[in-house]
């Protein structure tokens, strides 16, 4: 789990792929599951990039410029 990232899959830098809106929710069931603290943490972290990132600009040329909204309704 140390080496685990959604880093350059879901996201790079602080910029979302569409892939993020069905992560987000994977990730928020997951929290709900009873697992290690470091597992917790790092689903927090990755949960944290998901709703606090925005629309790579492919994604916005593509017509998926919010992204990160849909994240966010996704994670309440």
């Amino acid at each position: 789990m140390a080496d685990a990232s959604l880093e350059g899959h879901v996201y790079v830098q602080s910029l979302l792929f569409e892939v993020a809106v069905p992560v987000t929710s994977m990730i928020v069931a997951a929290l709900s599951e009873e697992t290690s603290e470091a597992v917790h943490n790092r689903l927090l972290d990755e949960l944290i990039s998901c709703v606090g990132g925005e629309s790579h600009w492919t994604e916005v040329e593509a017509g998926a410029p919010d992204i990160e909204a849909d994240c966010r309704v996704a994670a309440r």
